[in-house]
């Protein structure tokens, strides 16, 4: 029987960890993978309390680093870094209820049933709060980019909580000032791992400034030197109509069909309404050429504007393009080639691309899952899920539609008056 209550509150304690750990990444909501968890974790620390060994705070974290990698395949120190996250949440709500029910009855502890309606309510509460990260999404973003300082944060945590622990299974009783001293090294690590985010973030937005600046002088410099390659062919233009005895009609009309077809010739992009975006798309032309893709941007309306920050514009359009890049490298001759367009329909902003469909059997909804990708490699399928994301965060939408022929992705924002308009 003892047994039995052991692998019920230890099923319990894992299934808590088990949502802790789906609010910290999407790859973790698997049903089939958290049962297969919470049996085997609920297992091995039963069998560790059979032949006497204490599954203490360091071992449980240990058992769940195992079973991550073994179940998710997942990098090592990512591994790490969210059982130490997951941990640390799940620890620190452990700690002050158990606090709090030992102050109201200190008998609590020893009380195998409450314990275990405890264990449930608790596993009951990380369950709705996972629910409800779900349903934000934005966290999962979040966390996968800062994941390593807010795991060293928490790391930093959990030694001062296997401390506070020791002395409450050495006195067995509740010491106020070290329940006070907890509390302050839980707000004051909240406050380090905040300020730590912030400083990261300045440093980003200090990159991306950097790099979009680039972006827009290259533009610049680009647009400045065409300019004045094409002054040099209008001055020879007209030298050669003025030279009447020396050139005729003719050469100066092939001259000048040559020059036209070297204009529409799609070497350059033009001006969208955006510098940085611009430039940007000046660099992903250089980019189809080499990898031997015809890519086309059609300006149906310049946009200066854009709900989005340029550094999120930047990243989105740079995701779609190069999933449609992707996309037709798996193609040959004609087909290998891209559409974007940009414009604007009344209020409603709209970015697109079209492309051959490669024939890879995966729907539209799959398409935006994160790590569902067509494509092999590790660290796939995330591109499209952060379009989506970025989208609507600025009340945007994300539409993917094909058919045999052509994939067309678009992203469309929402007007100021909260209607839709897709062109």
């Amino acid at each position: 029987m003892l047994y039995f209550y052991d692998f019920l509150a230890s099923g319990l304690e894992v299934f808590s960890m088990c949502c802790v750990l789906g609010i910290l990444r999407e790859q973790y909501w698997d049903l089939r993978k958290i049962l297969g968890t919470v049996i085997s974790l609920a297992a091995a620390t039963t069998g560790l309390d059979a032949v006497g060994i204490e599954a203490n705070l360091g071992i449980n974290i240990a058992l769940v680093i195992a079973a991550i990698k073994l179940l998710y395949k997942n990098e090592f120190w990512k591994t790490v870094s969210d059982a130490i996250s997951g941990s640390t949440l799940v620890v620190v709500i452990e700690m002050f209820t158990t606090y709090l029910l030992h102050w109201i009855d200190p008998a609590f502890m020893d009380q195998w049933l409450k314990m275990l309606v405890y264990l449930f309510c608790l596993a009951a509460f990380f369950c709705g709060l996972a629910l409800f990260a779900r349903s934000r999404r934005a966290f999962w973003t979040y966390y996968q980019k800062y994941y390593g300082m807010i795991g060293i944060v928490c790391l930093n945590f959990l030694f001062v909580q296997l401390a506070e622990l020791y002395n409450w299974n050495e006195t067995d009783t509740v010491d106020i000032s070290i329940l006070v001293l907890v509390s302050i090294t839980v707000f004051s690590n909240m406050v380090l791992a905040l300020k730590l985010i912030k400083n990261q973030q300045q440093k980003e937005e200090l990159e991306n400034q950097k790099r979009m600046a680039d972006l827009k002088e290259s533009f610049l410099q680009q647009m400045a030197a065409e300019q004045h390659e094409f002054a040099k062919h209008l001055q020879t233009v007209q030298i050669m109509i003025s030279d009447r005895e020396c050139v005729t009609r003719q050469v100066v009309s092939e001259y000048i069909e040559e020059l036209i077809h070297k204009r529409n010739a799609p070497t350059h992009v033009g001006y969208v309404g955006d510098g940085v975006l611009s430039g940007f798309l000046n660099q992903k032309q250089k980019d189809a050429e080499k990898r031997k893709i015809r890519f086309h941007v059609l300006i149906a309306k310049t946009v200066s504007e854009f709900p989005c920050s340029q550094t999120e514009l930047i990243e989105l359009v740079g995701n779609l393009l190069d999933n449609a890049f992707e996309a037709v490298e798996q193609l040959e001759g004609k087909h290998r080639k891209v559409l974007f367009e940009i414009g604007r329909n009344g209020k409603t902003i709209f970015l697109q691309t079209v492309n051959d469909n490669p024939g890879n059997p995966i729907k539209a909804n799959q398409m935006v899952a994160r790590g569902v990708s067509t494509k092999k490699g590790h660290l796939r399928g995330y591109g499209l899920f952060n379009v989506k994301t970025i989208a609507e965060q600025h009340g945007g939408k994300l539409e993917i539609r094909q058919n045999e022929d052509i994939v067309m992705v678009k992203i469309y924002f929402i007007n100021s008056s909260g209607q839709s308009g897709s062109p």
